[in-house]
């Protein structure tokens, strides 16, 4: 719906933010603005002072809108038309302490641990991929057959000491 919002050209600056702060509104329920500056008389002959009144009104407005028809005189009036501006989405809010996630596909991404069992699984599961002790030469992929023997020598010498 188109609402039309009057103005005059010698209309006082606090009245053009009064028609401003309605033009906001109807913009906010989502409806069209047509801000038209009514001529009468030998005012039609001085039409940039109806334009200055315009542009305050236009630039009152910022970026709540889109400029849907530039100004324009039709008849005795001076008219432009705006529409509502798309709306930003509004950024969710996060728990406290809960990093932002990472640019790029939500699904994809990894949560991060936030429980202390996950945080203490998580650190053990590092501790173990840490490398051996001084001394013991750390397992690689090649290695396994190695490890594997030395487990089996170390069973056979405890089997022998017991027994």
């Amino acid at each position: 719906m188109i609402h039309e919002v009057r103005l005059r050209p010698r209309t006082g600056q606090h009245d053009i933010d009064l028609k401003v702060r309605i033009a906001k509104r109807l913009l906010g329920e989502g409806d069209k603005v047509k801000l038209a500056v009514m001529f009468r008389g030998r005012e039609i002959s001085h039409p940039e002072v109806g334009r200055e009144v315009l542009d305050k009104a236009i630039a009152g407005i910022g970026e709540e809108a889109n400029m849907e028809k530039p100004p324009g005189m039709e008849g005795r009036f001076l008219t432009a038309i705006v529409t509502p501006a798309p709306k930003k989405p509004a950024p969710r809010e996060r728990p406290e302490g809960q990093a932002p996630a990472p640019e790029g596909d939500d699904d994809q991404a990894e949560p991060e641990a936030t429980t202390t069992e996950e945080v203490a699984t998580e650190a053990e599961a590092e501790a173990t991929t840490e490398p051996a002790a001084e001394g013991e030469k750390a397992a690689d992929a090649g290695d396994a057959p190695a490890v594997e023997d030395k487990k089996a020598e170390a069973a056979a010498t405890a089997r022998k000491n017991e027994g």
